[in-house]
């Protein structure tokens, strides 16, 4: 009896819930409107006021409307542009290269990309994103059946710097598109961008490191340079390098001439490095790019060196794992979301779409330590 009643219970919120959606669709409760309370729903649906409650809850959650303490619950403003049906592409190129050929990091961080991208669909009703493996080729035929591929969607989010003969005859179609980049190029794109800039999240990295150390010495952790395995990684540390001269801040270096991992033997060889503690006494530490996460962690667990840590950048992704150290996480994720709010929007109302520059968030751990890291960075 019990379990029927809760069947039954359950059944007569969705069938509320159902109800209540196709008023909201049909134009019985416009959008910004403010809906009667809580009492006078359940009496018009002839349900009891707990589970009126539990529906409202449901609307909320599923961002039909909102409910604000004491001034009441409203029908969403922004329900209309959600609610058209809107099909996206998410095209990048093939798997096969490599992710710097495509003007990224690393697959992590395409897939970080992705994910916001599928998240702020499902938060969207009628929005829907599709991953499409596009070829970077001048060949005619095969840029037309990639073309009618694109065709299908309304807008597509074009993954990276590749693919201009594509994005060239796609924008004859007169349908929207934005590019996702961590930076510019040196060739202008045909699409708005939604980007940041690496580089200068590295050089807000080292101001920050520069105003916690208080004139102490810092020790630069990274690799050799003719070992690192890409340029990006070469560039880092240059920069950084650069920025601490320029600002006339103390600072030396520690190779780590191995390969960095996290494995036994690995950390071992590392010991001649560490074992001194007090060659870190007095300085501040910073770990310079994600390959020196097993030696932050190393040193955080068995050295516990005394001196303040830092890590470098880090992805959503890689933000779980990071040792709670200041560092900066970079907004892949961000990036994806803004992609599909700035296409959607475009859709569906017609909001103008142009270049979005984001910023990183600076953290420890997975705690944001400030929601907005300000811009130091000087004009040259």
């Amino acid at each position: 009896m019990i379990e029927a009643e809760n069947n039954f219970g359950r059944s007569v919120i969705d069938q509320t819930y159902r109800r209540m959606v196709e008023d909201i669709s049909s134009g019985k409760f416009q959008p910004g409107d403010r809906m009667p309370g809580d009492r006078e729903l359940a009496k018009e649906y002839g349900i009891g006021r707990s589970s009126m409650i539990r529906v409202l809850a449901r609307l909320k959650e599923e961002r039909y409307i909102e409910r604000i303490p004491v001034y009441g619950t409203f029908v969403r403003s922004d329900l209309l542009s959600r609610h058209q049906v809107v099909s996206l592409a998410f095209a990048t190129p093939d798997m096969s290269l490599s992710p710097e050929h495509i003007g990224l990091f690393g697959w992590g961080n395409i897939m970080e990309m992705l994910r916001g991208i599928f998240e702020e669909c499902s938060a969207r009703p009628g929005v829907r994103a599709t991953l499409l493996y596009c070829q970077d080729t001048a060949d005619l035929r095969k840029l037309r059946a990639q073309l009618e591929d694109l065709r299908r969607f309304d807008g597509v989010i074009f993954c990276g710097h590749l693919m201009q003969p594509l994005k060239r005859r796609f924008a004859a179609e007169a349908k929207p598109a934005v590019v996702v980049a961590p930076k510019p190029r040196e060739f202008p794109e045909i699409y708005p961008m939604v980007y940041f800039e690496p580089h200068d999240s590295l050089i807000e990295m080292a101001h920050y490191v520069m105003e916690q150390a208080l004139g102490r010495r810092i020790v630069l952790l990274h690799r050799q340079p003719h070992k690192v395995d890409s340029r990006q990684s070469r560039d880092e540390v240059r920069i950084v390098m650069e920025e601490l001269e320029r600002h006339g801040a103390a600072y030396e270096e520690i190779y780590i001439d191995r390969p960095v991992t996290g494995d036994a033997e690995a950390l071992s060889a590392l010991e001649p490095i560490f074992r001194e503690r007090k060659r870190f006494a007095g300085k501040v530490v910073w770990c310079l790019n994600r390959k020196m996460l097993p030696v932050l962690n190393h040193l955080m667990q068995k050295h516990q060196t005394g001196a303040p840590l830092f890590g470098s950048t880090s992805g959503v992704a890689q933000a779980g794992i990071f040792p709670p150290v200041p560092y900066l996480q970079e907004p892949f994720y961000e990036v994806g979301r803004t992609a599909v709010r700035m296409l959607a929007d475009n859709i569906c109302s017609g909001k103008p779409v142009g270049n979005r520059i984001l910023k990183p968030t600076l953290c420890r751990g997975s705690v944001p330590l400030q929601n907005k890291i300000q811009n130091r960075r000087k004009s040259s």
